[in-house]
């Protein structure tokens, strides 16, 4: 993996201050993770069998697919399974639970590069729908092995069919199979906390109601939960006509639940003539519209929101709940706990059942609702870049689950060309860091052609599409894009933008080993970079230094350095990751280095100083000619209406 600057005057290397440390280390449960509650029922015989496969021979890559239709419980199995001490046991190199939008960098890379451990490890990986969710992983590195989830319900395209099964193997498909009568009205008694043998025959047919599916089971048991504390005595009457209600108002028939209520009012003549048939399972929109349509109108809407987030195994946090949600009563989420809508995942996180919120997006009465919690969620995250929010911003992006959501929104801007604008200038570099780029790339390549009149839009989106292609080693054109970036900066008169064009091609040149190009590109961000603006001139001091100390010009660097250091000191004190490199560097300068012209300083028009180190010597690269007669200047103060780089 290169190097990857992530602004303008980022320093060549021992910079991490600023950047979102991933929470999840290679091969742990994400802390987001915990074993679902209440724990399983009715799964033993899975487990166990799954649990055998995987550990019979860790050494050799096992791979698996767990297959079922939705809210049949496939997450919550492999994150028992993640969570299993003889599983861990068997994959000393760790457990990975992820869906194939989260840490996608860092998935491509453990799917494809050598590890000289080589330990046996678990990579689980939830919903797989596309073929392109699982071709990182079709040539996966031998010690790897695969748990993945994927849905019967909709099915898979004839492409993705093919590669599934030439991954994983029809034999080692697993379907997952609604619970058994008796399983289910288990998880029912326990979801509604009705203690046994109460309400048996009750339970049976409303257990039977919901198809012996976990999610409708401990959605509706979150409703008797409730229910039965409003009225003790008439609990399931309640609930048949709550469930006629829910029915009607989704045009669908009613019959099953009249059915059932029949059933449950013969009592104890049922033994007398043979039990009666159950009902049959109703539409899970009829069960989830019950556990929405049932509480207060507020927290209905609090819901409706809440399900534009992305859903489970994706969390988010009370304040983008809140952001999204708007609500008016404080109780609002535990209720929606309380009545397994949400679901904590511990860390003071909520996730949201992906039924859920595929039920309120097609809601045609909710549109309105999701869509207005859509535009909140963009806000919300528009509003992170906020200069007044950098505090905020560091806490909140320290949580992997909170970039697909971000990542989301980047999405939705491809289509929106002002909100594109509006996230160029914020949210891309960032998610560009992440190791975002397939994600980000189309919608860089699309604003090229969308603001081809605007310079400095054409100028920033070059310049990202530089970032990736430096990212991923293709020099060649990362520096057609940093080139291109450069050109539009200077005709927006963008000083600091041209800084950061300059500096990823400073970067570029030094990665290539081109070390006086990369002196040449850096003496320039130099010149251009005003003294008044601290971060960056302390910091271009920096990206100079490092230079000049790989050529073993300790001479000409030591200077670079001690001015650098200084000014990274008053800036951001003397504890500061990038303060504690420069001290490092500087003792371990030799004491004597090659002979140069050490740095000299002259006076610029508007009266301010800036250092330039003399040029190395010989003709400069072609990319280089003329570059400071063409680069623009502006007399007084540059521009400082637009975002400028910031060292983090």
């Amino acid at each position: 993996m290169t190097e990857q600057p992530a602004t303008a005057h980022q320093p060549a290397q021992g910079d991490t201050q600023g950047k979102a440390q991933e929470t999840t280390t290679p091969f742990s449960v994400p802390s987001s993770f915990l074993p679902p509650h209440p724990p399983l029922v009715g799964r033993d015989c899975e487990l166990e069998n799954i649990r055998q496969r995987l550990c019979d021979s860790p050494s050799a890559s096992v791979r698996l697919a767990l297959e079922g239709v939705a809210g049949v419980g496939k997450t919550c199995l492999a994150i028992v399974l993640a969570y299993d001490p003889q599983v861990r046991d068997c994959f000393p190199g760790g457990v990975l639970v992820a869906n194939p939008g989260q840490h996608a960098a860092f998935i491509s890379r453990v799917a494809r590069e050598p590890d000289p451990r080589s330990e046996p490890c678990l990579l689980i990986m939830d919903d797989i729908r596309s073929v392109e969710d699982i071709q990182p992983f079709l040539n996966a590195r031998p010690h790897i092995s695969l748990l993945l989830t994927c849905r019967q319900c909709a099915p898979l395209p004839q492409a993705t069919r093919r590669d599934l099964d030439h991954l994983i193997g029809p034999e080692n498909l697993f379907p997952i199979e609604p619970l058994s009568d008796t399983h289910a009205t288990d998880l029912l008694r326990q979801s509604a906390g009705i203690p046994a043998p109460d309400g048996q025959e009750e339970l049976e047919v409303l257990a039977a109601l919901a198809g012996g599916l976990p999610l409708l089971l401990t959605l509706l048991g979150g409703y008797l939960r409730h229910q039965r504390q409003a009225a003790p005595e008439a609990w399931f009457a309640q609930a048949i006509e709550d469930l006629k209600e829910a029915a009607k108002r989704l045009s669908l028939p009613t019959s099953p639940i009249e059915q059932a209520g029949r059933v449950a009012r013969r009592g104890f003549l049922s033994g007398l003539f043979g039990k009666p048939p159950s009902p049959k399972p109703l539409s899970p929109k009829v069960i989830l519209d019950l556990s929405v349509g049932t509480l207060p109108r507020h927290m209905q809407m609090d819901a409706i929101r809440v399900a534009a987030l992305l859903p489970d195994p994706l969390s988010f946090d009370h304040a983008t709940a809140h952001a999204v949600a708007e609500p008016t009563d404080e109780r609002s989420f535990s209720v929606l706990v309380e009545r397994n809508v949400l679901r904590e995942t511990g860390d003071g996180r909520l996730c949201i059942h992906q039924a859920l919120c595929e039920w309120a997006e097609a809601e045609k009465r909710f549109y309105s609702e999701v869509r207005s919690a859509h535009r909140r969620l963009i806000a919300y995250h528009l509003d992170r870049f906020s200069p007044n929010n950098a505090a905020a911003l560091a806490h909140w992006q320290e949580h992997p689950d909170n970039w697909q959501q971000m990542l989301r929104t980047w999405e939705e801007a491809t289509a929106d060309p002002a909100l594109l604008q509006t996230c160029l200038t914020t949210m891309v570099r960032p998610l560009i860091e992440q190791g975002y780029h397939d994600e980000v790339r189309a919608g860089l390549v699309h604003a090229l052609s969308l603001f081809r009149e605007d310079s400095l839009l054409l100028g920033l989106a070059n310049y990202d599409l530089g970032l990736i292609a430096y990212a991923r080693a293709v020099y060649e054109q990362a520096v057609e894009y940093a080139e291109a970036a450069l050109l539009h900066f200077q005709i927006a008169h963008e000083e600091k933008e041209q800084g950061m064009a300059l500096t990823l091609l400073g970067q570029i040149a030094r990665t290539r080993g081109d070390h006086p190009a990369a002196r040449r590109y850096l003496e320039e961000v130099l010149l251009i970079t005003p003294e008044a603006d601290e971060v960056n001139y302390a910091v271009s001091l920096l990206n100079l230094a490092v230079v000049l100390m790989e050529q073993q010009d300790y001479h000409a660097a030591r200077p670079l350095f001690e001015r650098s250091l200084a000014l990274h000191r008053r800036v951001f004190g003397a504890n500061h990751p990038r303060t504690l490199t420069i001290r490092h560097h500087l003792a371990s300068l030799p004491e004597t280095g090659p002979p140069t012209d050490p740095p000299t300083v002259e006076h610029r028009g508007n009266g301010q100083e800036a250092a330039t180190a003399q040029p190395s010597g010989g003709e400069q690269s072609q990319q280089g000619i003329s570059r400071k007669a063409k680069t623009t200047t502006r007399k007084g103060t540059g521009k400082s209406g637009r975002r400028g780089p910031r060292a983090k």
